[in-house]
């Protein structure tokens, strides 16, 4: 017998052990099994192992089955996908360095981690820290698994098979009225299986403009009708979360998909518009609450948050130059900045938002150069959507806690890989085009 089989049932008898003799209860009996089992599939296989942890991530914020939510399973996740990435990526002696984003990405991290000296929550600024290494985390292991274009489909299939679990209970919340209520608004808005409404609509503003963008283009990685339905679900669902920083990020995106390529989005977006207007009135009275006091007297969106903005510099002031650590912004203040560029002034100070303009300039560039000498339709529809989006996201930054989004996060850095891997199986320019 293997001593691998021998080592893994040995493994495998532990959660029994404990359960049979009271150690654990039945539903850290159930997640301690799940665990043993999933790392033996990736001693067996790791990019399957990985390809599952792609298909459940978008699902697991809903579960959360410890009393103070300090330990889920978004966070064993969290803490699973930087092993699982450091410990290949040693097995395999890769050199990280030459994918494109990998040195961006090491001296945002650093500089993050320079104000835990300062930080008067060290425990939140590390589990901060590390959400966002599992998203660099996330990043390499697509970058050295996806090495065909087969595995390319492999991966956003699995992409888009992971939003089939967000979307069925999101569309029960809808069905039953189960939405997300605020204050301020008498709609329900849909979560899906996500913490907040807002994460949800950046989970499909990612998904919606990659499919429509591939639909543009006339290319797909599943058959044409299964994508113009789950596109067309999307659509709903995206419209119901009632996420107004995604409704302008989504249009901001799609005219800049119009003017750079498909002259008929110009037609396309105010049709959808007055459609939307006319079958959800309620989209008018979600846009009024961005600017107009609520009936209860209570703040409007814009006047909020420049109060939380106003807020947090004062914060930024106290150390300017290395911040107060991540995380330091809920802990000291009792909210979210609900704008990336003033949490990271704020919590990593100059240095740390430096080296994330320094990330985001990075990214955008190459994906820039990728669009301009892509050799095929696939890989111009790749990197097209790919820059809609991570424009876009510029522009969600300003209102949004996008980088506390790790789910999210995680799916557009994967989306990057894919695309980047792809991008770099070209070999022959094409001249560019315009599509009516």
């Amino acid at each position: 017998m293997s001593p691998y089989a021998l080592f893994l049932a040995a493994v495998l008898a532990v959660p029994f052990i404990l359960f049979s003799l009271g150690y654990i209860d039945w539903i850290f009996f159930a997640a301690g099994l799940g665990i043993v089992i999933y790392a033996g599939l990736l001693l067996v296989n790791i990019e399957i192992g990985f390809l599952i942890l792609i298909f459940l991530r978008s699902s697991l914020d809903y579960f959360r089955f410890t009393t103070e939510g300090t330990l889920n399973a978004a966070a064993l996740v969290t803490v699973g996908l930087i092993v699982l990435s450091l410990f290949y990526v040693l097995y395999r002696k890769i050199n990280i360095l030459k994918f494109e984003e990998s040195g961006p990405w090491l001296i945002f991290l650093a500089a993050s981690a320079l104000s835990f000296g300062i930080s008067k929550n060290l425990a939140g600024s590390l589990a901060d820290w590390l959400r966002l290494s599992s998203i660099f985390a996330a990043y390499l292991m697509t970058r050295t698994l996806v090495v065909s274009e087969k595995k390319a489909k492999v991966f956003f299939l699995t992409i888009l098979l992971s939003s089939l679990i967000p979307m069925t209970v999101a569309l029960y919340q809808w069905g039953t009225d189960q939405g997300v209520f605020s204050k301020d608004f008498e709609y329900g808005r849909l979560a899906g299986t996500f913490s907040h409404p807002n994460a949800f609509s950046s989970y499909l503003l990612i998904i919606l403009v990659f499919n429509l963008v591939l639909i543009l283009e006339k290319q797909s990685f599943i058959a044409g009708k299964l994508l113009f339905l789950h596109t067309a679900f999307c659509l709903f669902l995206f419209v119901m979360t009632f996420s107004r920083g995604a409704w302008i990020v989504f249009v901001i995106s799609m005219l800049f998909i119009g003017f750079l390529r498909y002259r008929k989005v110009f037609i396309l977006m105010p049709i959808l518009a007055i459609l939307a207007l006319v079958f959800f009135p309620a989209i008018g009275e979600r846009l009024e609450g961005m600017i107009f006091f609520g009936a209860a007297g209570d703040a409007s969106s814009i006047t909020w948050r420049q109060m939380a903005w106003s807020n947090a510099m004062e914060l930024f002031l106290k150390n300017p130059l290395l911040g107060n650590g991540l995380g330091m912004i809920s802990y000291e203040l009792g909210y979210r900045a609900h704008n990336d560029y003033v949490r990271l002034l704020a919590e990593t100070g100059v240095v740390g938002i430096v080296s994330y303009f320094f990330l985001v300039y990075g990214t955008i560039r190459r994906s820039w150069k990728d669009y301009k000498k892509s050799a095929t339709a696939l890989a111009k529809a790749l990197n097209l959507a790919l820059l809609a989006i991570l424009l876009g996201f510029v522009v969600r930054q300003y209102a949004d806690n996008t980088l506390r989004h790790t789910v999210v996060m995680i799916y557009l850095w994967i989306l990057i890989a894919i695309t980047r891997n792809i991008s770099g199986w070209q070999k022959v320019e094409k001249p560019e085009a315009v599509r009516e």
